[in-house]
């Protein structure tokens, strides 16, 4: 056929799968698409409501690996989870070729992502220094151009040459026909797999090894016994080992996630392995939508605490400190209402927020006479008293300017600035 002209085969195979077979692989699919969905949506609401988060090249990154998983999750697994439970392709033949391009290009994505990132730590940690000048913002979204570039290229490669895309039942999948043209199969394989995976080691070799060399540097000046100095050892130590373990990691899983269904193409192409296989290897590359996020934002400090906080913003939300002086009017209306009844239940509370003395389920004491009073939160927050007096013997009240008469009892409590379980400064 020419070049220019669609070139596409939609075929419809007999299904492989068994009843149980299929509802195990659906089971499997529809919770990778559930949990893809939840983990990306909140890292991606996550970087919408702060926008600061985005003004770091590394941040980028991580950012286009999300965004790239979301398109995944919601163009790819919808129409995987719909071919396997149905075990055929109702979409039709543009929806074949929509799926073939979008998988095709995340395929592509997500490796040349990750040899982003390994870049991007290489420049942070190897040459802290020049760091700010070798991985700019500008830079950074040049280097994303080109890998959307070329994932796009690689994409709509098969609609004009030769491999087109082809529905497999066995695999249900709509991909590239890697049987037809092996050159093809090949330079996907090299630009998608070999190159980002050398990029990979050759960044996290020297990362591992800069982070021995400041380990061992650490222990050389040690040996003057100095607390600071053998501190500072201690952090290098454990700096050195925190490098070696990411880099397990996210080699490691890179091997195992990329490493079987590349050399699934490879025989396939010779038609030394059979197609069904090729579904859960498959699978086994679309777990990168959950196991990245877990690598590069739950288990990094700043953007798991920023995660932290915004799953538990609505809880933290009803118990958070506030600042009395900025209190709403709807707050400041519901602190006149309960100040003068409670404030002798909030007298005898522990560290904890409980009551010592007065249980709240009982009905508050009436109020007494207060010489000068303040609004008092409900919040865990500095709580002020100030002088008041109580009746003693049947006389009157008197103020505390008083002198003379029957005798009163002052009682004055004095600030607490601090939290429970906080130490005074």
């Amino acid at each position: 056929m020419a070049f220019g002209t669609l070139n596409t085969s939609y075929t419809q195979e007999e299904p492989v799968f068994e009843l149980k077979e299929t509802f195990f692989a659906s089971f499997f699919v529809s919770g990778l698409m559930v949990a893809s969905w939840i983990l990306n949506g909140l890292i991606a609401f996550l970087f919408f409501r702060k926008g600061e988060l985005r003004q770091t090249p590394s941040n980028k990154l991580v950012l286009n690996l999300v965004a790239t998983n979301c398109i995944c999750g919601l163009f790819v697994l919808p129409a995987l989870l719909l071919s396997t439970i149905t075990q055929k392709w109702i979409l039709g033949e543009v929806g074949c070729q929509m799926f073939g391009i979008i998988s095709t290009a995340s395929f592509a994505a997500w490796p040349l992502t990750l040899a982003s990132l390994s870049i991007d730590r290489f420049h942070f940690i190897v040459n802290p220094l020049s760091y700010p000048v070798n991985m700019t913002l500008f830079k950074t979204n040049v280097m994303l151009c080109l890998v959307w570039i070329y994932c796009v290229i690689t994409s709509i490669m098969p609609l004009f040459v030769e491999p087109s895309f082809q529905y497999s039942a066995q695999e249900h999948i709509c991909a590239p026909d890697w049987g037809r043209t092996a050159w093809f199969a090949i330079y996907n394989l090299i630009m998608s797999y070999i190159i980002p995976l050398l990029v990979q080691c050759w960044c996290y070799t020297h990362i591992v090894l800069a982070a021995r060399r400041q380990a061992k540097f650490g222990r050389r000046l040690s040996r003057v016994s100095d607390v600071p100095l053998e501190r500072a050892r201690i952090i290098r130590e454990t700096s050195a080992s925190k490098a070696v373990k990411k880099t397990i990691y996210v080699l490691g899983s890179y091997v195992l996630i990329y490493t079987p269904y590349s050399v699934y193409l490879l025989l396939r192409l010779n038609g030394l392995i059979p197609s069904f296989i090729g579904f859960w290897l498959y699978l086994c590359v679309i777990t990168t939508t959950i196991v990245y996020p877990v690598l590069f934002v739950l288990r990094a400090k700043g953007l798991k605490r920023e995660v932290r906080e915004l799953v538990h913003g609505c809880r933290l939300s009803k118990n958070r400190v506030n600042d009395i002086n900025n209190a709403k009017s709807s707050d400041v209306r519901l602190l006149h209402r309960f100040s003068g009844d409670t404030r002798l239940s909030l007298l005898g509370r522990e560290v904890d927020g409980y009551d010592s003395e007065t249980s709240l389920a009982q009905p508050f004491p009436r109020r007494r006479s207060v010489t000068s009073e303040r609004r008092v939160s409900w919040n865990l927050q500095p709580t002020y008293f100030d002088t008041f007096t109580t009746r003693v013997g049947g006389g009157s009240e008197r103020s505390d300017g008083d002198v003379g008469g029957n005798q009163t009892d002052h009682t004055t409590l004095m600030p607490n600035p601090t939290l429970p379980g906080q130490i005074p400064a």
